[in-house]
């Protein structure tokens, strides 16, 4: 049995749809996003500091937001992001988000006081 011009026309509407949703979500996911659930999953900050604001997850925004500019000056990537090209955004994505935890790293570390002994 073949499809009715109907059920195609449904059918081509349900797949815009999702493809539309998978795009969706593909720039709900930011990078900030990713860097603080991972700040989270290793116990750098914790839900109470999100949820209140407090000076170390403000801290952390900042220096999110500084890299991200750093980042986004040295590489001009305006890729109009669709189906074909997701994944490659996406890791895109991931790898300046591990970019700004490998300097969140750093700055943490650059902020201990000298050992003395």
């Amino acid at each position: 049995m073949s499809e009715s011009l109907w059920q195609k026309e449904v059918n081509n509407e349900r797949q815009k749809s999702n493809n539309k949703e998978v795009l969706d979500n593909y720039h709900r996911v930011t990078v900030e996003s990713l860097v603080v659930k991972h700040c989270l999953a290793k116990g750098v900050i914790s839900e109470e500091d999100v949820n209140q604001s407090s000076r170390r997850y403000l801290w952390l925004r900042q220096v999110i937001t500084m890299k991200l500019l750093a980042i986004e000056l040295e590489i001009f990537d305006d890729i109009e992001v669709t189906l074909a090209n997701l994944d490659e955004c996406y890791k895109a994505k991931q790898n300046k988000a591990n970019e700004i935890i490998e300097t969140i790293s750093q700055c943490i570390l650059i902020s201990l006081p000298a050992y003395k002994y």
